[in-house]
């Protein structure tokens, strides 16, 4: 039987009368990829803001690795190792892609110049980090872009630099608010690729995202929320054949275009 790397137990987020997150319980397999899915303004984002420490909860626990991290600081649940990458994208656009990849290892490099000028360790640590970082951009085709300016790249291209910089640090779990968002035909599938060779490695995966066929082709287990809860969760068949849920999230034109 897989082991849960994270549990959810009835988390919720109330923003004074609104009830953004409702008692939201879930199990997240390790190893697996794991989607979530609604429509806008369901509480998705919200959901990930409580897990990643962005928000404090109105009440319920997590756990993540056999530990309470419940409304523990951004910094804290970091480097516990479940990272986010963000909806809207948050690069430097100035910097190079190299030192925004980087950017996302800075919890790990030496904390002063002078330990990264006299200390062996500390340079062998740096090097070590960026040898990573090219990995990286190898592995999310970026290679060629590592001077760039970020700004400068194609958006598609810029959602991979967010990626490669929440992988950097090497978390066990990342969390992934609409990476498909924007992307054309072609990006998504290599995004899907992405995916499957990233849970290949180990890594576990919470998928935010609209995009039905990504999500009806990557994930393991799906969860379905709507105006702050829970009302569906199964694997993509399961989803797939609730009515309510084609109704509701699919809709039928999916379900026409998809058979």
């Amino acid at each position: 039987m897989t082991p849960t790397i994270l549990a959810i137990d009835g988390l919720s987020k109330n923003f004074g009368g609104v009830h953004a997150v409702q008692s939201v319980s879930l199990e997240i397999p390790a190893g697996r990829i794991f989607s979530v899915i609604g429509p806008n303004g369901a509480g998705k984002t919200t959901l990930i803001n409580l897990l990643t420490g962005i928000l404090a909860s109105s009440g319920g626990k997590v756990m993540f690795d056999g530990r309470d991290i419940t409304d523990s600081p951004a910094h804290l649940v970091a480097a516990a190792g479940m990272v986010r990458t963000f909806q809207n994208g948050r690069l430097f656009q100035r910097l190079t892609v190299m030192e925004n990849v980087l950017v996302g290892a800075h919890h790990l490099l030496p904390q002063s110049v002078w330990s990264a000028i006299l200390g062996g360790a500390a340079k062998r640590r740096t090097h070590e980090i960026r040898a990573r970082a090219l990995e990286l951009l190898a592995t999310l085709g970026l290679t060629d872009d590592a001077e760039r300016l970020v700004g400068a790249l194609p958006y598609g291209r810029q959602r991979m630099v967010e990626i490669a910089r929440a992988l950097v640090s090497q978390p066990t779990l990342l969390l992934l608010d609409e990476p498909a968002a924007g992307l054309n035909t072609g990006e998504v599938e290599r995004l899907r690729g992405i995916l499957e060779g990233l849970r290949a490695q180990g890594l576990t995966l919470v998928l935010v995202e609209h995009n039905m066929g990504l999500v009806m082709r990557v994930a393991d287990r799906i969860a379905v929320i709507n105006f702050g809860r829970k009302i569906a969760e199964g694997n993509p068949a399961e989803v797939r054949a609730d009515p309510s849920v084609l109704e509701a999230y699919l809709g039928h034109g999916y379900r026409h275009a998809d058979h």
